[in-house]
């Protein structure tokens, strides 16, 4: 007569009623045929508990959804095991002792459970789940999972005594747990691993690695997620890249954008400390970092008429970095990020340019210097590839002893000069500069220049010098109507100035015949329009006539004026990349003739392989490449082909 009411309409028991029940269930579990009526009461228990679940409860559910669902089955469920199950568990007591005990039955208190699990939840379990994962983050699910993995661990292990049962059972509880919630945890929207990602929540990224390593290749998916948002937020990185280096170039402005360059370091150190930490360095997460910031690194920068290499930018960017006073932490950060560079031969070689600038134009840091270069051979090309960058150093230490002995043999030989000198003898081959012999100094140049000869010779009778003028530097007072200035430039620029102490108006043609240089080489063209800008307008240049007139009327804030050159150019990037491709032809050869010595005989797949493998730490070799070198060296007979299989090479001795 009850079971049938909704459990919110139940009146209280009155206590004859109470009293009766209990007692009658008492005195029925206590006859003599008990066990005949015990059986009946159980099913009869079972069945009413279906009936009222069926009938009453489960019709009010039908209309809710979302959260009121949620809510009316969490009220419907407290009601059922707190009022309905707590009063018949009491009431039918002596039915569990003497019936369920000794029968192996279900406790009626979970036989209620039970029944409240078939007829109710498992007709809206999915609803449930659905309601409740549109509820809760990925964090929030990943503990929850975390904790109920590890009491099942607990349970299992106190259950089951073999190992082979406790894994078989927890591979269930994963692949309820993760394995079939895999794919929507990692893509959540709000909260998914790309989130984790740019939020830096390493502990939740921790938590989801150690989850996902239970499953096998469950680390697949989160490393493919991780090498997409590391692409999408480099893709963004290289737009900002190229407008603002667009921008340098269009303003002739010599002073990068390091903040680009610092935004790469910073991603860079971001993604090595989650694989190192979150990730716990595993080699899944190392290769997908490589991958992902390879994948845009080594493109083309498009600056106006010509394309540089963003490996070019950052040897600039390394440049920049050196010219201050930096520490090692900064310096392992570059070095340990050219390795996802492809042509890292290259930066080596714009970095031994910018060197070279540094040593013989500015200030340089002799410790961070010498720091960089023993990183690089350690890191990356070994011994003879950075003898020439010790060299050049060493060049440099050993020019400050000869400036003192110069300056002895001046005074030993009571010379006079017109002006201060300072000449740098250089190893040749060593430094990334060539002479230009045909360069005209102007006159004022040629008494210190013979004079240092004449000074070097009575020293090193057998040597011979040849003079370089593209990175060396001048100092020139000027005097004007409206005051003095100390102009620092180029020794071109220089020579240029000089020229108009003898009169004010020269064309182009008189300048090219006084310093022996054509106006289309990019160096004399350069130092006009530098020495003609709006900013530093010392000439006045008029285009239509081709012709330059000293500007009189040059006023400025400052005394000290320095004249700067562009510093990235169309000759010096791609100057850089025909030098690196001329070295390569060498290098590729070099290193197939090694290879095919120690090996004799070889496959042309195998030899391609090899190459491959031993070039990796200096550039990335294109197998075209390697195939026409292999060719050239057949042409040369220093290889042959098998006379019987073609894929087959044999070493000429």
């Amino acid at each position: 007569k009850r079971e049938s009411q909704n459990l919110n309409e139940l009146k209280p028991w009155e206590n004859d009623e109470h009293v009766l029940l209990f007692t009658t269930i008492y005195n029925l579990c206590i006859l003599p045929d008990s066990v005949y009526y015990e059986e009946q009461l159980y099913n009869l228990y079972s069945i009413y508990i279906k009936k009222y679940l069926q009938t009453t409860i489960l019709p009010k559910l039908k209309d809710k959804y979302g959260e009121d669902l949620l809510n009316e089955i969490v009220f419907i469920w407290i009601n059922f095991r707190d009022i309905f199950v707590k009063f018949c568990s009491y009431i039918f007591k002596y039915l569990d002792q003497f019936y369920v005990a000794s029968n192996t039955k279900r406790t009626l208190k979970y036989e209620a459970y039970y029944l409240f699990k078939t007829s109710i939840f498992d007709h809206c379990k999915v609803q449930l789940r659905q309601i409740l994962l549109d509820k809760i983050t990925q964090d929030q699910y990943l503990l929850f999972a975390e904790e109920c993995i590890q009491q099942e661990q607990t349970r299992i292990q106190a259950i089951f005594p073999t190992s082979f049962s406790q894994n078989k059972l927890m591979k269930l509880c994963d692949l309820e747990l993760l394995k079939n919630m895999q794919k929507r945890l990692l893509e959540m929207s709000g909260s998914g691993v790309k989130i984790l990602i740019r939020d830096e929540k390493f502990d939740d990224l921790k938590r989801l690695y150690r989850l996902m390593n239970r499953l096998e290749g469950g680390l697949d998916p989160i490393a493919d997620l991780f090498k997409q948002y590391l692409i999408f937020v480099g893709n963004e990185l290289f737009v900002k890249y190229e407008n603002a280096s667009s921008e340098m170039i269009k303003s002739n402005d010599n002073n990068l954008n390091n903040n680009n360059n610092n935004d790469l370091l910073e991603l860079h150190q971001k993604m090595k400390n989650i694989t190192n930490g979150s990730f716990s360095r595993n080699v899944i997460f190392h290769k997908a970092m490589s991958e992902g910031f390879k994948q845009f690194v080594n493109k083309n920068i498009t600056l106006g008429q010509f394309e540089i290499r963003i490996v070019q930018l950052f040897a600039y960017y390394t440049d920049d970095v050196l010219r201050k006073k930096s520490d090692e932490k900064k310096l392992d950060c570059i070095v340990d990020f050219i390795q996802f560079f492809s042509d890292r031969d290259m930066f080596i070689e714009e970095h031994r340019k910018l060197f070279a600038i540094r040593l013989l134009v500015t200030d340089y840091q002799e410790l961070e210097e010498r720091m960089m270069i023993s990183k690089l051979k350690y890191h990356y090309r070994g011994v003879a590839d950075t003898y020439k960058l010790e060299k050049m150093l060493t060049d440099k230490t050993m020019a400050n002893d000869m400036k003192l002995e110069f300056q002895n043999y001046i005074t030993t030989n009571q010379l006079q000069l017109s002006y201060d000198v300072n000449v740098t003898v250089l190893t040749m081959g060593m430094w990334p500069l060539k002479a230009k012999e045909h360069m005209l100094l102007p006159k004022e140049f040629l008494e210190s220049q013979h004079l240092f000869k004449q000074f070097y010779d009575s020293r090193n009778g057998k040597r011979v010098l040849k003079w370089v003028y593209s990175k060396s530097m001048a100092q020139i007072h000027a005097h004007y109507i409206n005051g003095n200035h100390l102009f620092e430039l180029s020794t071109l620029q220089a020579s240029i100035l000089l020229l108009f102490n003898d009169q004010l108006q020269l064309s182009v043609k008189q300048i090219e015949d006084l310093t022996g240089l054509n106006f289309d080489d990019i160096d004399l063209k350069q130092s006009i329009i530098s020495l003609s800008s709006t900013k530093f307008p010392i000439l006045i240049f008029n285009q239509k006539e081709m012709t330059l007139s000293l500007n009189e009327n040059f006023t400025s804030r400052s005394f000290k004026l320095k004249i700067p050159l562009p510093r990235i150019t169309q000759k010096d990037t791609q100057g850089t990349q025909t030098s690196v491709s001329t070295d390569r032809v060498h290098i590729l050869d070099a290193c197939v003739v090694r290879i095919m010595k120690t090996r004799k005989t070889m496959n042309i797949q195998s030899l391609f392989n090899e190459v491959s493998s031993q070039l990796i730490p200096i550039f990335t070799p294109d197998v075209k490449q390697i195939k026409k070198r292999i060719e050239s060296l057949l042409e040369r007979d220093f290889l042959k082909r098998d006379e019987q299989n073609n894929s087959i090479l044999h070493y000429v001795a």
